[in-house]
């Protein structure tokens, strides 16, 4: 598994009218796009493709997610959509749990067995949902021991310095209302002075 600190790639594929097919990330862009064309039933459409590189991979991850829910490219998620569903559900309502203060700072969270019961999945897909929530800052994992909500004062949550509408959206998903208030009054501060 690539390295949360690792220079990565955001790329997107386009068809021959500019539509867009297919948003993801790879530390080699050049050979997802080469598997792309020769794997996906669809690999002939690309006409075309874009390349953004990020820092580290939890803030490409950030500007994936952001890019799928905004720009809805047509085939992200359809070659397996019920595995690529059920590990974002884990997460989002995980992190809605942890956002409204249902699962405090230290929490344990429910373990992967009792998570993949629960969504009836396989825990290999509850993992992938927990490894989320991790690259987001929002869980801590202790080997042997579970993963755990991590202290909202000591938590990251990487930030794109680069794209202020992707910056405003990872800080709009991660914080509560509370302190983005805080946080805008102490821009509007700043920018007054």
């Amino acid at each position: 598994m690539p390295k949360s600190d690792e220079r990565t790639a955001l790329y997107r594929l386009y068809d021959e009218a500019s539509a867009l097919l297919y948003v993801g990330i790879a530390q080699d862009p050049a050979a997802r796009l080469r598997q792309h064309r020769l794997d996906q039933a669809w690999g002939s459409e690309i006409a075309s493709n874009e390349v953004k590189w990020f820092d580290t991979r939890p803030l490409a991850a950030a500007a994936e997610s952001f890019a799928i829910r905004t720009e809805q490219p047509r085939h992200n998620g359809h070659s397996r959509p019920e595995r690529s569903r059920r590990y974002r559900q884990i997460a989002d309502e995980l992190r809605a749990e942890i956002m409204a203060g249902k699962l405090s700072a230290g929490a344990l969270l429910p373990s992967e067995h009792s998570l993949a019961a629960l969504y009836a999945t396989t825990r290999a897909t509850v993992r992938k949902g927990i490894a989320l929530l991790r690259a987001e800052g929002l869980v801590v994992s202790h080997q042997g021991q579970g993963a755990f909500v991590a202290d909202p004062v000591t938590r990251s949550v990487p930030v794109s310095v680069t794209d202020p509408l992707l910056a405003a959206a990872t800080l709009t998903e991660h914080m509560t209302r509370e302190a983005l208030a805080a946080l805008t009054r102490a821009l509007v501060a700043q920018l007054a002075e």
